[in-house]
């Protein structure tokens, strides 16, 4: 919420701040810290990075300079690497059971929702909810290039893979986040049989 901080950038929208929400939120903070580092365990990581595409393009997109040149860029030209990172406890047990963390990240601005005065985690959240009931463990979500990255407005697929994101609310923003998820799992289930990316890099435990 805008409240929890004093930037100057924030205040453009809302120039208020709630300092008992600002304490709250630090305090959680640290609890949180506290207790990870009550439970630390031997741990092994592994990564992997594959092409994902299938809800980005570049904002910008081709025009026409002044002088009638080609201008600006073409609408698949961003970052389309998505890397995922595995955290899993050493010893016996299922993968679900030995799973800390999945760590992934790519390029992509969540723009899909308009409207209706809601706070929510957009497609970030909705992956991260899909990856932890699949695999296990807590998914953490980083993003990159997301200055020439957002959501596809079916403007560059083949025909028969168009899909509109952009600000076209909850189904479309769910089926985004489903598709990448799935995409993260799939990283997630290679590394664990040690099947290398033939295509990319991969890193074994």
């Amino acid at each position: 919420p805008s409240y929890s901080s004093l930037d100057w950038g924030v205040w453009a929208f809302q120039d208020a701040f709630d300092f008992r929400f600002f304490d709250y939120y630090a305090n959680q903070n640290a609890e949180a810290v506290v207790e990870a580092l009550g439970n630390l365990a031997p741990a092994k990581v592994s990564a992997t990075v594959v092409h994902f595409d299938a809800f980005q393009k570049n904002p910008m997109g081709p025009s026409w300079a002044d002088d009638g040149s080609p201008d600006g860029f073409p609408r698949p030209h961003t970052d389309h690497d998505l890397s995922v990172v595995r955290f899993e406890k050493t010893g016996d047990g299922s993968p679900r059971d030995r799973a800390i963390a999945t760590l992934f990240n790519i390029g992509q601005h969540p723009e899909d929702l308009e409207g209706y005065d809601l706070i929510s985690g957009e497609w970030p959240e909705e992956t991260m909810r899909f990856v932890d009931r699949t695999v296990g463990g807590i998914s953490l979500f980083t993003q990159n290039a997301t200055g020439t990255s957002e959501v596809e407005r079916d403007t560059y697929h083949n025909v028969h893979d168009r899909e509109v994101f952009d600000h076209v609310q909850y189904n479309q923003m769910e089926w985004a986040a489903r598709q990448l998820s799935d995409a993260v799992i799939g990283d997630v289930t290679a590394i664990r049989m040690g099947k290398p990316n033939s295509d990319r890099s991969t890193r074994p435990y």
